[in-house]
């Protein structure tokens, strides 16, 4: 007997399957079963039990309950001696059988996929070659394998009319799969459709049940089942009970606008559950029967089937809501916010009454730990509320293990080992857990592989392997060691001492290189796989002692072993390497673990599925814009049953299933139901749409108004924190309202600097109160302030990102140079030109080579030997044009010095320090009163120098009232010709004391940072008034289209937006930069005794 019951308020359908559960539970020892979805709906079910009956914990941890696949197969499944080496035959089985079946060569030496006679496929297959894709062949055979399955599950009654439509893919199907299964070893892999036909076969063509007349089955939560399902279940009914719970209506006409839209998949699946029965609809007075916020009106509507009518939207009504936010970050805000609220009511309102879901809640993992993980749990003394929380659902497609596997596949696939893959594997946590490495350890061993000259292995450059031997010839000897074929230059530094981290690194550095020379194999045989899986366990299994957060990666792998054990048992003889990649990545990605604390931990945040609804007091939908939902059908073209025919009720349709289930959750709010969706992408500067459900939603319930580009019913949260401060719950939310409102005063300084004082003087009391000398840093170096002075905007930037060299990851080098950097150019400069001057000549072609070659250093091959040719040559260039200076007879080379600055009243509140490496300069400085410094950067630019002759200027005796007269030389070499540039200033030590400490001061104090690049405030001052910079030119400047502007080098730069972020206005930027412009040649003296030496210039 079956009986159907349906409404539209899932408590109710709980309610009587408690009921029915109750009544026909007889004896103790036999309960009934109930069938769900998922975990997550037996817990719900299981917690409306006891939160309704209040007793009952130990009814419930007899009841049985069972999954719908398993429970249908075990039940069709003969109870005989051979049933024992039965089992399900899964798509990944079924996969790997047909890569199998394709690759079989016949007596003639032709693959099976060429005797389908189906051109279409063999040039799929191969790419249009005459070789094997074998990602093109794993990506068909895992199509496919879909579809045979989806044809037996969807289309059981046709299938052999459906796969008579194509001849290829009826006999890829009757060789495989037939009507026997698949046999390996001694077991047999059946799908649920041939099991059923042989119980047919040998039950007189109807099916016999491994199940007690007397047990009841209830089926729950299902909003659609494949026919295959179906027919096995209607079979059933006829000698068993079964009950069937649907959320839906009986109603045949769709009176309800949104009935009509979504409600298509849940009508069809109701129609073919009651084919045979009429179905029960549950209803009862206090049902949908509320009509006091428009929630209620329109779940009313929808269980009457009545027309919706439109309304003026009310700000009071919060029952129903809209919210478009710029990130998924600022989205869990305002969540988070709203959740605050709703706890702070005075309604009884509890964290287990609130689930928050989303269709990839694990996109939101990082934004939710985030915003709930702020406020400690333990923080009695917070003005924050603390939140519990749960994330129900977890995705192996984010794990560390499918992150850790993308990086070592990526490995067989390059062919080699680079410093890239390396340090992404090793800053893995999961891998950094299982091989007990620290992050420290990882920063000391990228600092090895940058000053080892680490790249990636190729061709006569094994560079792991020789850094490795220099790191351990370095336990023996400091000396430069030969080998048969190599000379090897032993690397120690502080770090390298400790030998644990050491052996750590040659132990990885072994494992990769061992994993990378599997690289050359285009097949695997079970040998090979045995080693691999080997060697994934030494970097991703967990030992016993599991820390917190790993557990579930911990069956993510489990997951990845059993698809190698899976490889192993279809690869006689071989598989190749590819499809042995791809099916551990798909085994990962699929794996799909579920909390056991839904709605009674803290709040709740799980995946949306089409076959899992919830019901609760208040519901959050996250995630709903156009691009995520309600999604769309695949667009297969080898589907069978999309050719010459319409879909048939009850085909799968990602769409229909998702309006439907969309319509159940909005029904299952009992008090509150509020939407929201990411409406930007930050990143390509576009606006993303709500989904096309909200629209049918909010379209029918209120009036549009298309004159407005943002519906009055729909909030929208800005990237900035502007919202009001009682809409606020952590301390982030607070911290980025305080930095919003001193932008706004910001800004509102701009706006008035003109009408301030031109004065171009630093005030003397502008370091604030606030600033204590103990905040302040004791000791900087010359690095530092020659950052600030050639763009305080980027010394600024990187100060906050603590990050005091605006360069790329070292850790991200993959390619070796193809010529010598700029550094290591330069340092060979210095070194040549400085022996010449010395009379040493010691440097020569022969001698930079070895250097370079010993340091790994040297470019391959023919680029090696060009590159040492031209830095010579450069070299002597430059070398003959310094040595027609005057100065070059006395330089001080490589100076390192450190200074005390003493403090100046109103401008340092304290003693500081400056050190670092001085620009070459001349030794007499003393008695002449002249210096002369020299750089060799290949730059006009002189700021070293500056600071340099600054700080021989202060290390003079306070007696000392001599006006110095110095000169800043650069040696620039520009097509082949070398070029003294200089600049030149006067000052006395007194006053070079002062600059330093202004510098000082609005480095750390006054903290200047608007953008001010050294080069162009020199430029400007050149110019005569009818030349000045506009905003537009200026920004150009920083940025130009071919990306040689004074931010080139910047990596940062895309962070900012030039019209607001750097310190400028459109309306007030002449003034604004005439003051910005000013301050800088303050403190840049060359720039400004040159512009007031310029008549009727810079003033």
């Amino acid at each position: 007997m079956k009986n159907v019951y349906t409404s539209w308020d899932l408590d109710l359908l709980a309610d009587k399957l408690t009921e029915q559960i109750m009544e026909n539970w007889k004896t103790p020892f036999s309960s009934p079963a109930v069938v769900f979805t998922d975990p997550k709906t037996e817990q719900w079910f299981k917690l409306h039990w006891l939160k309704n009956k209040g007793t009952g914990n130990s009814i419930l941890m007899n009841l049985k309950t069972l999954r719908i696949q398993q429970f249908l197969f075990d039940l069709v499944t003969p109870q005989s001696t051979e049933a024992h080496s039965v089992e399900k035959l899964s798509v990944e089985l079924l996969r790997d059988v047909i890569i199998k079946k394709l690759t079989e060569k016949s007596a003639s030496g032709k693959y099976y996929f060429q005797t389908l006679n189906a051109p279409e496929v063999e040039t799929y297959i191969t790419g249009g070659s005459s070789v094997i894709n074998a990602n093109h062949l794993y990506d068909f055979s895992e199509t496919i394998a879909s579809l045979f399955m989806d044809y037996e599950d969807v289309r059981p009654d046709t299938l052999n009319e459906v796969l008579e439509k194509s001849h290829w893919q009826k006999k890829l199907y009757d060789d495989v799969i037939g009507t026997d299964g698949i046999k390996i070893k001694d077991t047999r892999y059946l799908t649920l459709y041939q099991l059923a036909e042989q119980n047919k076969k040998t039950n007189n063509g109807s099916l016999a049940f491994n199940w007690s007349n007397e047990r009841p089955v209830f089926i729950f939560g299902f909003s659609g089942l494949g026919q295959i399902y179906r027919n096995i279940l209607n079979d059933f009914s006829k000698e068993h009970t079964l009950e069937v719970f649907i959320q839906t209506s009986d109603d045949e006409n769709q009176e309800n606008q949104l009935l009509e839209k979504w409600a298509v998949f849940g009508r069809e699946h109701l129609q073919l559950w009651t084919k045979d029965t009429p179905s029960h609809n549950l209803a009862i007075s206090v049902s949908h029967s509320k009509t006091d916020t428009i929630l209620h009106r329109i779940q009313k509507s929808i269980a009457e089937n009545s027309t919706l009518t439109t309304e003026q939207y009310s700000e009071e009504d919060n029952s129903l809501t809209l919210t478009g936010a710029p990130t998924r970050l600022r989205e869990i805000e305002a969540v988070h916010s709203k959740i605050c609220k709703l706890l702070a009511q005075d309604d009884g309102t509890q964290l287990g009454d609130i689930l928050v879901v989303a269709p990839q809640i694990q996109e939101y993992k990082t934004a939710i730990e985030q915003v709930f993980d702020q406020t400690d749990q333990y923080a009695a003394d917070s003005n924050f509320p603390y939140i519990p929380y749960t994330i129900a659902d977890f995705s192996g497609e984010r794990s560390l293990t499918a992150e850790a596997l993308h990086i070592l596949f990526g490995i067989l696939k390059k062919g080699y080992l680079c410093r890239t893959d390396v340090f992404e594997l090793l800053h893995n946590y999961l891998v950094q857990t299982v091989r007990n490495i620290s992050d420290e350890e990882v920063s000391n061993w990228a600092d090895w592989a940058t000053n080892l000259n680490i790249y990636r292995d190729r061709e006569n450059h094994e560079e792991w392997q020789k850094a490795k031997n220099r790191l351990l010839i370095a336990r023996l000897t400091t000396d430069l060691t030969e080998t048969n074929d190599c000379q090897f230059l032993p690397y120690e530094s502080m770090s390298t001492a400790d030998s644990n981290s050491l052996y750590k690194f040659i132990q990885v550095v072994d494992e990769l290189e061992e994993w990378a020379s599997y690289s050359d194999k285009e097949k695997l045989n079970i040998d090979d796989i045995s080693q691999l899986e080997t060697l994934l366990k030494n970097w991703l299994l967990l030992s016993d002692n599991i820390p917190d957060g790993l557990y579930n990666e911990s069956l993510v792998f489990q997951n990845v072993v059993e698809e190698i054990e899976r490889q192993r048992l279809t690869a006689e003889p071989e598989v190749f390497s590819d499809c042995f990649a791809n099916a551990l990545f798909d085994r990962s990605a699929a794996v799909t673990l579920h909390s056991a604390n839904i709605l009674t931990k803290g709040v709740t945040f799980a995946n949306f599925e089409s076959n899992r609804v919830l019901s609760a007091k208040y519901i959050f939908f996250m995630g709903l814009d156009s691009k995520s939902f309600p999604g769309v059908d695949s667009d297969n073209e080898l589907d069978l049953r999309k050719l010459n025919s319409e879909r048939q009720s009850g085909d799968e349709s990602i769409p229909l299933k998702n309006k439907n289930a969309f319509l159940c959750q909005l029904m299952a709010a009992r008090e509150g139901f509020f939407i929201s969706y990411v409406n930007k992408n930050l990143q390509k500067d576009e606006d993303f749409f709500m989904s096309s459900v909200l629209k049918d939603l909010f379209e029918t319930i209120y009036p549009l108004n298309k004159k407005l580009k943002k519906q009055i019913y729909e909030t929208q949260i800005n990237i900035d924190e502007d919202r009001f401060w009682s809409e606020l719950y952590t301390q982030r939310e607070f911290r980025n309202k305080k930095n919003f409102i001193k932008l706004q005063e910001s800004d509102n300084e701009i706006t008035q600097t003109g009408e301030q004082s031109q004065h171009n003087a630093i005030p003397q009391d502008s370091a604030p109160a606030s600033d204590t000398a103990s905040a302040l840093p004791d000791r900087i170096t010359i690095g530092q302030m020659k950052a600030f002075l050639q763009e305080p905007f980027i010394f600024m930037v990187n100060q906050k990102l603590n990050n005091n060299y605006d360069e790329e990851e070292k850790e991200q080098l993959e390619f070796e140079p193809l010529a010598l950097n700029a550094k290591v150019s330069s340092d060979i400069r210095k070194s040549y030109i400085q022996s010449s001057l010395k009379n040493e000549n010691t440097i020569t072609a022969e001698s930079i080579s070895f250097e370079l070659n010993i340091h790994n250093a040297l470019p391959d091959d023919f680029f090696g030997e060009k590159a040492a040719e031209i830095v010579l040559k450069n070299s002597k260039t430059i070398l003959e044009a310094i040595q027609a200076c005057s100065f070059t007879s006395n330089l001080v080379f490589n100076e390192n010095t450190m200074l005390l600055i003493k403090q100046l009243p109103g401008i340092t509140p304290k003693n500081w320090f400056i050190s670092g490496e001085l620009a070459w300069y001349n030794k007499d400085f003393n008695q002449t009163k002249i210096i002369n410094t020299l750089e060799l950067s290949n730059s006009e630019n002189v700021l070293t120098g500056y600071i340099t002759s600054l700080l021989l200027l202060a290390s003079q005796p306070e007696s000392d009232t001599s006006e110095y007269s110095i000169t800043l030389n650069a040696a620039v070499l520009s097509e082949g010709q070398a070029k003294i540039k200089h600049q030149k200033y006067k000052a006395t030590p007194e006053f070079a004391r002062a600059i330093l400490n202004k510098i000082y001061n609005a480095m750390f104090i006054s903290r200047f940072n608007k953008s001010a690049p050294a080069k162009l405030v020199q430029n400007d001052f050149k110019k005569n008034d009818d030349e000045q910079l506009s905003f537009q030119n200026f920004k150009n400047k920083l940025i130009d289209s071919y990306n040689n502007g004074e931010w080139q080098y910047f990596s940062k730069r895309k962070l900012f937006d030039l019209d607001k972020d750097i310190g400028y206005s459109h309306e007030k930027f002449a003034e604004e930069w005439q003051t910005a412009k000013a301050h800088q040649a303050e403190l840049i003296q060359y720039i400004a005794q040159s512009a007031s030496n310029t008549t009727g210039r810079g003033k």
